[in-house]
């Protein structure tokens, strides 16, 4: 998943794709699929989540 942040407390771990995407997948099954979301979409994601 290239040079993103890597596996959190959960299992999971980001990465860039092309264009930018955010990869998201679980660090535990590097084989299995993976979310792609937009830079946008992905910042908004981040920004709700801290506001839990």
């Amino acid at each position: 998943m290239g040079d993103g942040v890597g596996p959190g407390e959960e299992g999971e771990e980001e990465g860039e794709g092309e264009d930018g995407a955010v990869l998201v997948r679980d660090s535990k099954d590097k084989a299995g699929p993976h979310l792609t979301f937009s830079p946008t979409a992905w910042q908004a994601f981040v920004d709700l989540a801290r506001t839990l």
